[in-house]
């Protein structure tokens, strides 16, 4: 009888028989990736505002959830039964949270204790950041264990980014009637040098303001918040020569125009909204290379009796999401009130995204 080697169905036997379980840990292994992304913790994200050098403890709001790259509402607003609660999971004396700046970690806030404003709920904490922080500047604070992890990147501009940048302002606000005494009085309330994107390159994000006085009361203001990003050199079209092919004069390339930007009356109170249209991108408003404004926030308001005004001041910036390109958190003026809102370049230009409550008192 005639004996076949076995060997062959045995060696079979045994590679089916590893790879079972392996492909077993596998899907196992995936299964778990992909319930520890739906199961994650959401990451709350909260600004530091220092407002007194002299004051030992920094002020702590409350501002976003980020779960999955979706911003959400930490608590519902108006809600003192959710705050409380929110207080005793989130401004527990003791709780710790890591303090970015510039995009990158720069120290830690240690809460110490919360207490109601007139319509939300404020923590105080002590920051120690090791003086990165200069005096009177906000930043941001984070239980995340993976936002904020890149190097930070924020200062003061130079001198040469702070001249381009203003031909630049003075063009937006002479776009839009401002007479040349006006700009006189223009003022810089903020402007800082931050990289957002991670190449290198800083750009540029700033507030202004021009207050018109009637005696010797502001009664007007012209706000403007923009953020200006670097720019390639424009190459000119060669000059055809004579009998050459090419086009028939010469002149520069453009990348395009967008539509001119807002000017509005500026909202009577800070508060939930939804997220808006897109702020104008003003690639046209540029003093040529290293800059261009690609986002461009203007109000013109006459001021209420009260004296309100709804001014946009940057906070900081910080990836959120992940997609390499940081997201712009803004604090905005209001009716005796405040709000938090946050820009995100998108491939239309830059979009309001989410805004909530500060307070109001």
């Amino acid at each position: 009888m005639k004996h076949f080697n076995s060997r062959t169905p045995k060696l079979l036997f045994l590679l089916l028989s590893l790879s079972l379980p392996l492909a077993n840990l596998e899907t196992r292994a995936t299964l778990v990736q992909q319930t520890s992304r739906v199961n994650a913790k959401p990451a709350l994200v909260l600004v530091v505002s220092h407002a007194d050098q002299d004051e030992q403890q920094s002020n702590v709001d409350a501002v976003v959830l980020v779960e999955n790259g979706k911003f959400k509402q930490p608590y519902p607003e108006e809600n003192e039964a959710a705050q409380k609660q929110f207080a005793a999971n989130y401004f527990a004396p003791g709780k710790k949270y890591r303090v970015t700046f510039g995009g990158g970690e720069v120290g830690t806030a240690t809460i110490k204790s919360s207490g109601m404003g007139c319509n939300n709920i404020h923590a105080a904490a002590t920051v120690e950041d090791n003086k990165r922080i200069p005096p009177r500047l906000s930043a941001l604070a984070t239980d995340s264990r993976t936002l904020g992890k890149k190097p930070a990147a924020r200062r003061a501009p130079t001198d040469a980014e702070r001249e381009g940048v203003m031909r630049i302002v003075r063009q937006i606000y002479t776009a839009r009637g401002t007479t040349a005494k006006a700009l006189n009085t223009l003022k810089t309330t903020n402007l800082t040098a931050t990289d957002l994107n991670g190449d290198g390159q800083f750009e540029l994000i700033g507030s202004f303001v021009i207050e018109i006085k009637r005696g010797n009361t502001v009664s007007a203001r012209r706000d403007l918040f923009f953020i200006a990003e670097h720019q390639l050199p424009v190459r000119p079209t060669p000059i055809p020569t004579a009998g050459s092919a090419g086009p028939s004069s010469a002149g520069r390339s453009s990348a395009g125009t967008p539509s001119v930007g807002r000017s509005s009356t500026g909202p009577s109170s800070a508060g939930s909204s939804p997220a808006g249209p897109s702020v104008s991108a003003e690639a046209s408003f540029s003093a040529g290379p290293p800059f261009k404004a690609t986002l461009v926030d203007f109000q013109s308001y006459n001021l209420p009796p009260e004296g309100f005004d709804s001014a946009v001041d940057f906070i900081d910036q910080l990836d959120l999401d992940g997609d390499g390109t940081a997201e712009v958190f803004v604090q905005q003026h209001g009716f005796d009130a405040y709000g938090y809102s946050i820009y995100k370049k998108t491939p239309r230009g830059w979009r309001k995204v989410y805004t909530t409550t500060g307070d109001a008192c």
